[in-house]
């Protein structure tokens, strides 16, 4: 058999059909992958849109919870109304207040710059106070349990001895003088 030589037709409709094909697997390729990295994409989103419908469904419990922290928070933090000044000013007089019922005297007090943190407003107050140990230990017992919330931030305790007096017969009265940096919150919105 002889060797028959394909006429041009024949070539150029096999080489229009061979390219057409690989442009068409090519394509096919280009789609799956394309589709593939879709999946991928939407296999990655699956956890977020769980945790999303989650939120959805405890949506009311969440809420709810969000009603008891804001309450509590107004009840251990000053409210967001009125003057920072007037806020620390009351804040200074509830605590002054509070340590001279202790039986303190109260040497010295100073409102201090408020600092701004978390949507809060730290007030702070310096101290100097004086008195009998048992006196500081009430004063302390006292702030505790001060609504709005009264920490305190440092403390610096000295002793000190009271020289005789004409109350005090027996001898030198023990005492201590401290220093106290006080601070609260207060809401800011």
């Amino acid at each position: 058999m002889a060797y028959v030589v394909p006429k041009r037709s024949t070539l150029v409709v096999g080489t229009t059909v061979a390219v057409v094909l690989l442009l068409l697997i090519y394509i096919l390729a280009s789609l799956w992958s394309w589709r593939y990295g879709y999946a991928r994409q939407v296999d990655a989103l699956q956890p977020r849109v769980e945790r999303l419908e989650g939120l959805v469904l405890a949506e009311e419990q969440l809420r709810l919870a969000s009603d008891v922290i804001d309450n509590t928070l107004l009840e251990l933090a000053y409210a967001p109304s009125g003057d920072v000044a007037m806020t620390s000013a009351d804040m200074q007089q509830r605590v002054r207040q509070v340590v001279t019922n202790a039986g303190l005297t109260v040497a010295g007090s100073q409102i201090l710059p408020p600092l701004q943190r978390d949507g809060l407003q730290i007030l702070r107050l310096d101290l100097t106070l004086s008195g009998g140990i048992n006196d500081f230990d009430q004063a302390l017992r006292d702030l505790r349990e001060l609504r709005p919330l009264a920490m305190v931030d440092t403390a610096s305790v000295k002793p000190s001895v009271a020289r005789r007096s004409r109350n005090k017969p027996n001898g030198a009265r023990k005492g201590l003088t401290a220093r106290l940096r006080i601070m609260s919150l207060r809401v800011l919105n």
